[in-house]
């Protein structure tokens, strides 16, 4: 049986995308702007909503991404793209139900899944968070370990710990980091 400590450290590792929650550290999937029409596709409002999310007019992003959903719900990538605009509000529940709905209906979508394991993380779903980080990596491992660089959610734990001092679980997982660090020198 796992240990709390355990757990927390393997999320810990599995929340390596825990860097800059405030921007690309979320995964969308990017394409290129396009301009308006008077009735857009759910493919151009997507385009547009990446847009909106890479100047971070969250609103406008979440206008086109949900308009996207309406028009083809069958496209896993709108409901991904909607989470991270979720995430970067810090609405966690909604990004979590929209990811799931991504995952549904690819299992193997390494963008939703490391996603997910972020969400999870920031819920304090710690052994969740590393489930789907360990789904994400066998999905696509060589994405997976670009996206989760140790050192930056080393730095990421420090900031939430300064944010939440009475939260112990980000001490112990520092700490179960550091002690993997001494045991690999």
């Amino acid at each position: 049986m796992k240990t709390i400590a355990g757990t927390i450290l393997s999320a810990a590792s599995a929340a390596l995308v825990c860097i800059a929650l405030s921007g690309p550290a979320f995964s969308s999937d990017t394409m290129a702007a396009a301009p308006s029409t008077a009735d857009e596709d759910d493919v151009v409002l997507n385009i547009r909503g990446i847009g909106h999310l890479r100047k971070n007019d969250l609103a406008a992003a979440e206008r086109c991404f949900s308009e996207s959903i309406k028009k083809n719900p069958a496209v896993k990538h709108y409901y991904n793209n909607l989470a991270v605009t979720c995430m970067r509000r810090k609405e966690y529940a909604r990004a979590y139900d929209l990811l799931k709905k991504a995952v549904s209906m690819d299992p193997q979508y390494a963008k939703a899944l490391s996603n997910m394991s972020i969400t999870c993380f920031y819920l304090s779903r710690f052994y969740e968070a590393y489930g789907y980080y360990l789904q994400a990596r066998n999905a696509d491992h060589v994405y997976i370990d670009e996206r989760f660089e140790r050192s930056r959610v080393i730095e990421r734990i420090k900031e939430l710990q300064r944010e939440n001092p009475g939260n112990d679980d980000y001490r112990k997982m520092l700490d179960r980091l550091r002690s993997q660090d001494k045991a690999l020198q």
